[in-house]
This record gives C-alpha cells, structure tokens and sequence, in this order.
C-alpha cells in the first residue's frame, strides 16, 4: 500500500504542472487517495507528503489562507526521516506562500529558515569533499612510504627529502584552510549582524524581490568560493605533485626502477584528477565555453573512464548557447551533479540526456537504465544541492524512479528567468 500512497502522490505532482480546472481536480482525486490510504495504513510520516501537497494544490487555486495551513500541518509532521530537500522545497513554497497572501514578516522569517537549513547541507558537502581529498591522499602517501622501504639508501634518503616536502605541502594546505575557514566565519558573522540589523529597519518595506537577489547572493558567494579553493587545488597541491615527480624522474634517471616508474603513473594519475576537479569547480572555467561543448566533455569523461555511453538531444540545435549566462551555469551544475550520482550510484550503462527550448520554457529530460531507487527515501546531498540550484532560476524538478527500473528526472525551467 506504500507504492500505491507514493504512486498518487507522484500522479498529483504531475497533474499539478498541467495549471489548469481538469488538472486541478485530477489532483485533488489523487490527494482524496492517498488519504484514504494514510489513514488505512495509520503511518505518521506519510503525514508530511499529504500535507505538503494538498498546500500546492490550495496554492494552485489561489486559496492562500488555506494552503498555508496546510504547509504548516507539513511542517509539524517534520521528524528524522523527512527528506531534507523536501524541507528545504516546504520552506521555499511556504514562503511563496506568505508572500502571496501579503504576510511578508512570516515569509522573511521561513526564508531565513531555508537558507540556514541550506547553509547547512552546504557546509557538510564541502566538509565531505575535503574528508574525500585528505583520505585518498593519506592512503597514497602511505602506499608510497611502503614501497619505497624496500630500497636502498640512496632512494631512502630521497624518500625522507619527499616525506618533508609532503609533510609540508600538508602544512600549508591546513593552515591555508584554517586561514579561509577563520575568514568565512568572520565573514558569516560579519553578514549575520548586518542582516540582523536590515531586519529590525526593513521588514515593513520587504518584497519578494530582494528576497530572490539575497539568495542570488548566497549562490555566488558559494561560486566564488568555488574559484578559489580550485585555486588553491590547482596552484598549492597540484605544483606540489608535480615537483614531487619531477625530482623521482630525475632520481630514477640512473636507477631506471619500474616500481618508481608505476609511482611516477600514479602521481601522475592522482595530478590529473585534482586538476579535473579544479577545473570542475572553477566558475571562470565553465562560463567561458559553450553549453554544448561542455555537455560533450562531460559525455567523452564518463566513456574514457569506461563507465557508461552517453546519447545527447538538444532541439533545436545550439539553442542553449543563446539563454542567459546564469541559467547556462546553474543548469550545467545540476546536470554535472546528475552524472555524478549516476556514476556513484546508479551502475547504469546508457545515459540519454535531452534538451529542448521552447518559446517561454527549457526543458530537460536525463534518463539511465540504471539500478534505480526509492525516491520516497533516497535524498542525498547532491539531490538536495541541485534543488537549491534551480530555486535560483525558478526550476523545478520530477524524479521518477524505482529500484531496479532506472531512473528519469524531469525539470522544467523558464527561458526568460535569471
């Protein structure tokens, strides 16, 4: 009965897109279903979901008074296994919401909730990212340390010259992040007070306007925060490889040892892939190129790993290329973040992405023949990162999947946004 709950609701989500009388009480049939299942099933947590879209579709007909209490009954069923994304999307509607019905202090007040619970799942990714970068490194420097015991003293002694020339790279690395953590947080509070302070004289005066650009603001503050830990990447650790292994090649110029050799291939291996991940994160990087183009180096990335093919529609051709630079940028991070949980999770081999522009919407369809998995309960990081990324050009998204039958995710965005 849980598929079937999860089933109307799903159904009432679509039909919702449709805005129109026949859609709408398409909708709330659906919602009068999984109701009646809730109730059957006597389950707190589906609470959440029932509530929240029966809020979208009071909201669809106006009836502003009305959904916002039933955003509010969604928020008091909020527990442990709520999905954090769809908090987040609560907030965001809820706030809408408030603003629709003129109620501008509690819009401000769920705004400011959204953004830290925000603020929050962005600081676990970076912590993660980091935590990833520091482990692979650990375990290469150890691997390295094992092999390089079993020579003789000559490559010992240049052993321990590397070890320091590690040891310190690590060094200033940490204290180069120390130095950026200390100034974000001075920064953050810095950002806190004055806010505080805009609050206390502006709320009377506030519109939903300068709601959207203080979140524009967030975004590009993460992006430029983006450009210079790529920076430090590709200017600190990368250089650092790369002296490390030129100074090996030179050592095994009289040696001629295969195993240095392979060391060197590693060290190699592991350059390469830190600087991939600074020209990932690099916002400069991705801006100057075209979409297509970057669409098809991500295509060409995935096939040379071997993981899965690739087939990319875009209608008509180089459309995407003429909408605006922002929408450009935060729609290529979503779908870069959906091949990076396809090539995490999904084990799939076939990839279709498509890309269609219409006169006052974009379109885009990604699908995998891969293992799929249960929306009503899967919401990772990167799901909820994507959703805050098309909260910024007004996008939204539909994930239809299960476990075993692949996945396709649809969102919608408009044309002449941000």
């Amino acid at each position: 009965m849980y598929a079937e709950f999860n089933l109307h609701i799903n159904l009432s989500d679509l039909y919702i897109r449709y805005k129109n009388e026949k859609a709408l009480k398409a909708v709330y049939y659906q919602l009068l279903q999984a109701k009646s299942i809730q109730q059957k099933l006597d389950d707190s947590n589906l609470l959440f979901f029932l509530n929240f879209n029966f809020g979208g579709y009071y909201k669809q007909k106006k009836q502003f008074p009305t959904a916002i209490e039933y955003y509010k009954k969604a928020l008091n069923t909020i527990n442990k296994n709520t999905p954090s994304n769809q908090v987040l999307n609560l907030y965001h509607t809820l706030s809408e919401a408030y603003v629709q019905n003129n109620d501008y202090k509690n819009a401000l007040q769920i705004k400011e909730k959204q953004n830290k619970l925000s603020e929050t799942i962005f600081t676990i990714k970076k912590n993660k990212a980091f935590d990833e970068i520091q482990t692979k490194y650990e375990v290469d420097k150890k691997n390295l340390k094992i092999q390089l015991l079993t020579k003789d003293k000559i490559i010992q002694s240049r052993r321990k010259q590397i070890i320091l020339i590690v040891g310190g790279i690590i060094i200033v690395f940490l204290l180069i992040f120390l130095l950026f953590y200390k100034q974000r947080v001075k920064t953050q509070k810095i950002i806190a007070e004055n806010e505080n302070k805009i609050h206390s004289q502006e709320v009377a005066r506030l519109e939903s306007e300068k709601e959207l650009k203080r979140i524009l603001g967030v975004v590009e503050g993460q992006d430029q925060e983006r450009n210079r830990l790529a920076q430090d990447i590709h200017d600190g650790i990368g250089g650092a490889l790369a002296g490390i292994k030129l100074e090996l090649s030179q050592v095994n110029t009289s040696l001629k040892n295969n195993k240095i050799d392979q060391i060197i291939t590693k060290m190699q291996t592991a350059f390469n892939e830190l600087r991939l991940i600074s020209h990932n994160l690099s916002v400069s990087s991705l801006k100057e190129k075209e979409f297509d183009f970057l669409l098809n180096k991500l295509k060409e990335e995935y096939k040379s790993r071997g993981e899965f093919d690739t087939e990319i529609i875009i209608f008509p051709e180089n459309a995407m290329n003429a909408i605006s630079h922002n929408t450009r940028y935060q729609l290529f991070r979503v779908i870069q973040e959906l091949f990076t949980n396809t090539s995490k999770h999904a084990k799939a081999s076939k990839v279709v992405l498509s890309c269609t522009v219409f006169d006052e919407q974009i379109n885009v369809i990604f699908e995998d023949n891969g293992s799929g998995f249960d929306c009503s309960k899967e919401t990772g990081i990167g799901l909820r990162n994507i959703q805050e990324r098309l909260s910024v050009i007004n996008g939204t998204i539909v994930i239809e999947s299960n476990k075993g039958t692949g996945t396709t995710i649809i969102i919608d965005i408009p044309r002449y946004g941000n």
